[in-house]
């Protein structure tokens, strides 16, 4: 299979008139244009190949053997051209480095990141944890964070408490007056009901599973009436 770096060429006037990008031969001969994934132009990308498919004209401009000398000769174009800040182009980012690209293969490859040395201001924090209060993790997020603290990942891999912090850890209060008493359940009274069949008397959730039409007493006297019948 062979790889290119295409020119996609709009003819309409709800886009700027380039777009280029990689992919396979194959996809090129299939009629592909391109996939713009930016918020800007997504929608009108979509609308405009949906109904003004022949405004669209896609032309290959080099062919590779690997994808990856095509995503790298398309990096090169992308950078060369300006394409993010160029109002001729549809791309709203260089080469892969925003929507899948990392690596090697990212511009910034080597170089401190945009906010080394810099520190979010103490509303910007706030403003954070307001928007994640609330949030629950999902499930892949917290299989992630359980295979990050996994064997030796974990902080305290190895390492065992001494005989003073065993003996503080013991003389926590435990229950609900110990040092997590904000987090426990309330104690909730249990809600009582007698069985008007055997007369006992239990936990509501118990007594409706064992008793009433479930009881011994009662399947008894039920077959017992049925048969003097």
């Amino acid at each position: 299979m062979s790889y290119v770096v295409y020119l996609t060429i709009y003819s309409g006037n709800r886009l700027p008139p380039f777009y280029i990008g990689w992919t396979s031969e194959a996809k090129i001969q299939r009629g592909y244009n391109g996939s713009v994934k930016s918020k800007r132009f997504e929608k009108m990308w979509r609308e405009e190949r949906k109904t003004n498919r022949n405004l669209f004209k896609t032309i290959v401009l080099q062919k590779f053997e690997t994808d990856k000398q095509a995503m790298d000769r398309e990096g090169v174009i992308h950078r060369a051209l300006n394409v993010v800040n160029n109002p001729l182009y549809i791309n709203m980012t260089t080469g892969h480095t925003l929507f899948g690209g990392s690596g090697e293969r990212s511009p910034r490859f080597g170089l401190p990141g945009p906010r080394r040395g810099q520190h979010h201001t103490d509303e910007a924090k706030q403003k954070i944890r307001e928007a994640q209060t609330g949030v629950p993790n999902t499930v892949e997020q917290n299989r992630k964070i359980s295979l990050s603290q996994m064997g030796d990942k974990n902080q305290f891999f190895g390492k065992h408490h001494t005989d003073e912090t065993k003996q503080k850890i013991g003389k926590y209060p435990r229950g609900p007056r110990g040092p997590y008493k904000k987090y426990s359940k309330p104690n909730r009274p249990q809600e009582k009901l007698t069985c008007p069949h055997c007369g006992f008397t239990g936990s509501a959730r118990n007594m409706r599973v064992y008793h009433f039409e479930n009881c011994r007493e009662y399947s008894s006297h039920t077959v017992y009436m049925r048969g003097y019948r």
